[in-house]
């Protein structure tokens, strides 16, 4: 039997996927733990993590070495990805799974945000139109502008209009009239 060749492309988009649908189990699974804590929720995550980081590793036989100059800059990440971690379960905790999922995506359009800001850096008119197609995005998931009487752009908002269509006509069909 002949094996499957892939370009480096559509290996990344394969594993883009996997990763995208390991961290929809990773949410579902904090969801379904209940009433812990998120920090306590973040612990085990990290765990887990540590884990398998010490297994490659090993398996690869590296060692870890740090300059003592990113030390500061290795804790600072450490520090906010660990705050960002712990916020996350806290979101998955709270809203709707979808929403916190969102949240969780936008955050790489969040960061070229930051570098404006506070690193002062310059952004490509490219990456400007991205930041703002992705945030028109999130906009149009959230809002429920059937109520506005304007076109309706969510997802939730066709699937509000779509239900009351087959519930009206559901009943026309039930009465005889449709």
């Amino acid at each position: 039997m002949e094996r499957l060749k892939l370009n480096n492309t559509n290996k990344g988009i394969i594993l883009i996927i996997a990763s995208a649908f390991c961290f929809a189990l990773m949410g579902m699974f904090v969801r379904l733990s209940g009433d812990l804590p998120a920090i306590q929720k973040s612990f085990f995550r990290n765990i887990v993590a540590l884990v398998f980081s010490v297994a490659v590793l090993l398996k690869e036989h590296k060692k870890i070495t740090v300059p003592k100059s990113a030390v500061k800059y290795l804790f600072l990440r450490a520090f906010f990805g660990t705050v960002g971690i712990v916020c996350n379960f806290y979101a998955i905790g709270k809203l709707v799974l979808a929403d916190a999922s969102i949240l969780n995506k936008m955050s790489p359009f969040f960061a070229i945000l930051g570098s404006l800001l506070i690193l002062k850096e310059k952004i490509s008119p490219k990456k400007a139109i991205i930041v703002l197609a992705a945030f028109i995005g999130c906009l149009c998931y959230k809002a429920d502008v059937s109520k506005c009487g304007a076109y309706p752009l969510s997802y939730r908002s066709a699937r509000r209009i779509w239900s009351r269509y087959c519930i009206h006509n559901g009943s026309q069909a039930r009465s005889g009239k449709g």
